[in-house]
């Protein structure tokens, strides 16, 4: 997991990541899902704020 975490915060999407670790696409999804990390394909902002973390899609998702 750990290893997909990194591959995660580069910005890799799900089908990258799978290419990179000889795991199948539908596992790294599951472990995305599981640690409520979104595919890097879809979320292209990440907000932090205190414990909380938030992702967007684009700036209107962004400000709303």
């Amino acid at each position: 997991m750990i290893q997909i975490q990194d591959l995660w915060d580069q910005g890799l999407t799900p089908e990258e990541m799978a290419k990179e670790t000889n795991l199948l696409t539908k596992t790294i999804r599951s472990y995305l899902t599981q640690f409520k990390l979104p595919t890097n394909s879809i979320y292209h902002f990440k907000i932090t704020r205190g414990d909380e973390i938030y992702f967007a899609r684009s700036l209107r998702e962004l400000a709303g």
